[in-house]
């Protein structure tokens, strides 16, 4: 196996110039990075992942936790985050982690990550988060008491189509929820749609609002058995949201099977904007942010704390998303 030794003598430099160029680390002069660079690729020198961990005490390994893998919001965040860490000698590891007790021996005893970001709607106790803290482990996105935090705001979005819908006669308007009742009242979109829903002239019936309160994972089957519920005892809403763009597609199918159409029947309005939206039949309104922006921020402020050990926990970044108006929603059916 090709080592840096071999690599710094065909370059004819040190082996911490080859180490500097590798990791980029310190600056090195042009002539001696073309030389080294030239090298490594003639020798075809691949780095150890191993050797850099135990000599350095780091694992380049960054752990990226999810919990619905159905879900292509998820897979468009973390490749995202990937091809950000993996240009800067870092690999990744998708999780869709539960604290069980399982779980917690795996992530705790078993691998070894240089920081985890969390994807997750998932609440994760502070006796796990602590023991993590104290193994070295950068936290991003779990919780303000802890290393970096990115978010992004829903409220304006939100409001723009309670407004849309409201011009459009909307009266009768719904919620289809893939988290608790609890879960969504802290949400941004649960916030705003009770706080509003009065004013924007939609009838306040509780009843109009629906949630995964056994917390089943696949969105899609929970929109489509959600709506389906919700629309035998309310057949007369003409327009729902949904908590994200997967629920929204089962939303829709499932009025197809109920005889309903999207939008004449009925409008649906979904969240997070993933690739598929815009290419659903009828395309899909959804609330929309710079996913892009919003992994590579994370990734950026993660891999800056790991190699300079950069302090962003008061430094707060805030996202905010807009409105995607596009064919699923229409007037009210009078």
């Amino acid at each position: 196996m090709v080592t840096r030794k071999d690599v710094a003598k065909a370059a004819g430099v040190s082996v911490a110039t080859v180490s500097n160029v590798l990791s980029k680390r310190l600056n090195v002069s042009d002539e001696k990075k073309e030389k080294v660079l030239e090298a490594a690729k003639k020798l075809n020198y691949i780095p150890n992942h191993t050797a850099k961990s135990l000599s350095s005490g780091r694992t380049k390994h960054i752990g990226v936790i999810i919990n619905d893998y159905d879900n292509p919001y998820h897979t468009e965040l973390a490749q995202c985050v990937e091809n950000y860490i993996i240009n800067h000698g870092y690999m990744m590891t998708v999780i869709d982690f539960n604290e069980d007790k399982t779980n917690m021996e795996k992530l705790i005893g078993e691998w070894q990550f240089d920081s985890l970001i969390n994807f997750s709607s998932n609440i994760y106790s502070k006796r796990l988060l602590d023991i993590f803290k104290s193994k070295g482990t950068v936290l991003a996105n779990f919780s303000e008491d802890y290393d970096i935090n990115v978010s992004f705001s829903l409220k304006s979005a939100q409001m723009f189509f309670m407004k849309k819908l409201q011009e459009l006669g909307h009266k009768k308007v719904g919620y289809v929820s893939t988290v608790d009742r609890a879960w969504w009242e802290l949400d941004d979109r649960g916030q705003v749609f009770l706080a509003e829903w009065d004013k924007c002239g939609f009838d306040v019936n509780k009843d109009y609002l629906i949630f995964n309160e056994k917390h089943c994972k696949n969105s899609s089957n929970v929109g489509y058995e959600e709506a389906k519920i919700l629309f035998k005892k309310h057949p007369d809403i003409t327009a729902v949201f949904a908590t994200n763009d997967v629920a929204a597609f089962g939303v829709i199918r499932a009025l197809k099977d109920m005889g309903l159409n999207c939008p004449d029947d009925v409008s649906v309005i979904g969240c997070d904007d993933i690739m598929l939206s815009s290419n659903y039949v009828p395309s899909l309104s959804s609330i929309s942010y710079d996913k892009k922006a919003y992994s590579e921020e994370i990734a950026k402020r993660v891999v800056d704390r790991l190699e300079n050990g950069t302090d962003y926990k008061n430094d707060y970044v805030c996202i905010e998303a807009k409105a995607v108006v596009r064919e699923s929603i229409g007037k009210a059916k009078t």
